[in-house]
């Protein structure tokens, strides 16, 4: 084949240049291009395997299985660590497209654990949606544990982000803190009526029980989108 004629020539150029110097088919660099030429043809096939296993393992995470797609990649990989190693100054050993599939490899290994997350928000949004806030809130610390150990257990992920973290806690006290927020808007509003009504001593008594929901707001559920600076001013 191509690659034992490439290396029959070097034999052949190498035997040349140390035997006849003076001949006119003497040719160091001849050598080193027939040596490129002969590990480009060593190294193709492998590397057209890596890159056909990559293209497998992207096919495989479209469709979330995540046990294929980890195959297929440890497979490119293993195939481009045989390329580095063993091919050197070949066009195909490439350290960036290793480095670039070690990181696919973690985003894979993490993606379950991705997957399962957002399949747990999605619960949470779904009891949110039906007024089921006490579910809500447990499945959004649910989520926000195991988004934990993910950013712990694979910090170099794609998946990994402490906002996302931050964001179910502040969905999981938002939920908790639901009911609490509609006595709170019940009592703004009873304040309202009795001011209007110059109800002077019942007014001070809502006053009393809205600093006090407003207090338990703060000091319990200091995440909740619903403890903002719009509590204060319903008792100013």
């Amino acid at each position: 084949d191509a690659y034992n004629l490439y290396l029959e020539a070097l034999e052949m150029q190498v035997k040349i240049n140390e035997y006849y110097p003076e001949s006119d088919a003497y040719d160091p660099a001849r050598v080193a291009r027939l040596r490129r030429s002969a590990g480009f043809l060593a190294a193709e096939p492998l590397y057209r395997e890596s890159i056909e296993y990559e293209r497998v393992a992207d096919a495989q995470l479209l469709i979330k299985d995540w046990a294929a797609a980890r195959e297929a990649i440890e497979k490119a990989l293993e195939l481009q660590e045989i390329l580095n190693r063993e091919h050197r100054g070949t066009l195909q050993a490439d350290v960036g497209r290793y480095s670039q599939l070690k990181k696919k490899l973690v985003g894979v290994l993490s993606g379950k654990d991705f997957n399962q997350i957002e399949q747990i928000s999605n619960l949470a949004d779904a009891r949110k949606v039906v007024g089921d806030n006490l579910a809500a809130a447990s499945y959004y610390d649910e989520a926000a544990r195991l988004q934990k150990l993910l950013n712990l257990k694979y910090p170099d992920s794609p998946y990994t982000s402490p906002e996302r973290v931050s964001n179910f806690q502040r969905k999981s006290q938002t939920a908790q803190s639901f009911k609490l927020g509609l006595e709170i808007e019940a009592n703004h509003e009873a304040l309202e009526k009795l001011l209007s009504s110059q109800k002077i001593r019942e007014a001070i008594e809502k006053i009393v029980d809205l600093r006090r929901d407003i207090a338990q707001m703060q000091e319990t559920y200091p995440l909740s989108s619903l403890n903002d600076a719009n509590l204060q001013i319903k008792i100013r």
